[in-house]
């Protein structure tokens, strides 16, 4: 068993890291989630050398200076990496990337319609994981054909599958909510504010997260290093969970519209209290109120509080804020006590992008179109991070004290789902709970694996079959 008090390989610089993790591809509006099989080892690891020496691959440190339209990232599953001749010594100590989450299916609420034998068959034990993105969609188009062309030449790999995404207007997503929230900031990274996005210490203090938290080879919150692959795969790596989550945003409508009638309240107050936060970003407990525009960059730097920067413990009861809505779940803060010392380790960077067209705002009935989330996740322990948040504060409600009440928008309901919530003063002087009972599955999982991201060393390892 290898030892987690030194990392497992030597410590690369973040520029030898695969882009879209730590600094996000922000003029990326258009993706193509390419799944593929492994079918001849020699030839797949040839491939791979030909596209380095191409410098296809994108990294922190190539992205701003590529003269390239579109991005080519490459992730790659337990069984793919075996595929490739890494030795399983290297990786078997690595239990939930192993046994991928098809079998951990259960224990992330993946049941009923969500479960496995439910999913698009050509996600299912995928070997590898091809991500493509570029600001415009002729390009990322072009970019596939010309992916596709190499990958049949290679007679090595196999697609099985191909997903493609798009950003919504304003950044939204197909329930009607602006999205991209609560990314935290990271030691080293030059992203976003600190405030509300890192670590809350004594005397309202923040800090930036430990970059081990989401990078192999650094110290976590915990001052030790995660578990990573033995060799140069675990250099300036991350872990990538990616989820294909089909939402039903009809049946979201239908609900809040009958319980906003039901309770002489607005649809869109219901789906607030819901989420946690109103159509524009504002955040309940900054504005639990009423909506108000997300400020723009311009505001941002002229001092304008960020839509990010507040705090859940001085909201103990869910006044402004629902204990049980989705984003205080999600990420409770401060919520749970100790300053938010219960919440640091517990951090994910998320990457997700819609899929499928727009749901018309007036139409009459629904038109049963495919649209949802890739949802996308980067850490450096899929067990303490994904999976933690996935199991204990979505699927569960021990931690907010709300028993056995699920996450009401991604934990499957079934009809069952039901949720607290409380009028504030200014709205119901009272402040008289309210019950929202019999809420269904909004969300469905439609696919999904656990991948390995290797840094620049990494996939030349790879290439070269000297993991």
């Amino acid at each position: 068993m290898p030892s987690f008090e030194e990392p497992a390989a030597g410590v690369r610089p973040l520029a030898d890291m695969q882009g879209d993790v730590v600094h996000r591809y922000r003029k990326k509006k258009h993706a193509r989630y390419v799944f593929a099989k492994v079918t001849r080892s020699s030839q797949t690891r040839a491939w791979l050398k030909q596209r380095l020496d191409e410098g296809a691959f994108t990294t922190n440190g190539s992205y701003d200076s590529t003269s390239s339209r579109a991005t080519l990232n490459a992730a790659f599953s337990y069984q793919g990496l075996v595929r490739l001749g890494v030795p399983e010594m290297r990786i078997s100590h690595l239990t939930a990337f192993r046994e991928d989450m098809e079998r951990r299916a259960a224990r992330l609420g993946d049941v009923c319609e969500s479960r496995p034998e439910c999913w698009e068959e050509g996600m299912r034990g995928s070997d590898m994981l091809l991500v493509l993105t570029a600001q415009h969609e002729q390009d990322v188009k072009r970019a596939e054909e010309d992916l596709r062309e190499t990958v049949a030449a290679s007679r090595g790999i196999e697609v099985t599958y191909t997903a493609p995404c798009a950003t919504l207007h304003e950044g939204g997503e197909h329930f009607g909510f602006r999205d991209g929230f609560s990314e935290p900031a990271i030691e080293g990274v030059k992203t976003g504010p600190v405030k509300g996005e890192g670590v809350l210490m004594r005397w309202g203090r923040w800090r930036r997260l430990a970059l081990g938290e989401f990078v192999l080879g650094h110290r976590d919150e915990g001052g030790l290093y995660s578990p990573a692959p033995l060799g140069p795969l675990g250099s300036a790596a991350t872990f990538m969970v990616v989820r294909r989550l089909q939402q039903d945003v009809w049946g979201f409508r239908k609900y809040t519209a009958e319980q906003g009638d039901r309770l002489k309240q607005t649809t869109e107050w219901v789906q607030a209290k819901m989420i946690g936060r109103w159509r524009s970003g504002t955040a309940l407990a900054v504005n639990p109120f009423e909506a108000e525009e997300r400020p723009g960059e311009e505001q941002l730097e002229a001092g304008h509080v960020h839509p990010n920067d507040f705090r859940y413990a001085d909201d103990p009861y869910g006044l402004r804020c629902p204990l049980g809505a989705h984003v205080r779940r999600a990420f409770p803060r401060d919520s749970l006590g100790w300053q938010g010392r219960l919440t640091e380790r517990h951090r994910i960077i998320r990457r997700g992008i819609p899929y499928g067209p727009v749901a018309p705002q007036k139409a009459e009935e629904d038109t049963c179109e495919d649209r949802g989330l890739m949802f996308v996740c980067y850490q450096a322990s899929i067990e303490r991070q994904f999976e933690f948040i996935q199991q204990q504060w979505l699927g569960d409600g021990n931690a907010f004290k709300l028993g056995r009440e699920r996450d009401p928008l991604t934990s499957p309901g079934g009809g069952e789902g039901q949720m607290i919530v409380i009028a504030t003063r200014r709205e119901s002087p009272e402040r008289s709970p309210e019950f929202l009972a019999g809420i269904p599955s909004f969300v469905t999982t439609r696919g999904g694996g656990y991948y390995l991201l290797p840094g620049g060393a990494g996939l030349q390892a790879l290439a070269g079959g000297a993991c």
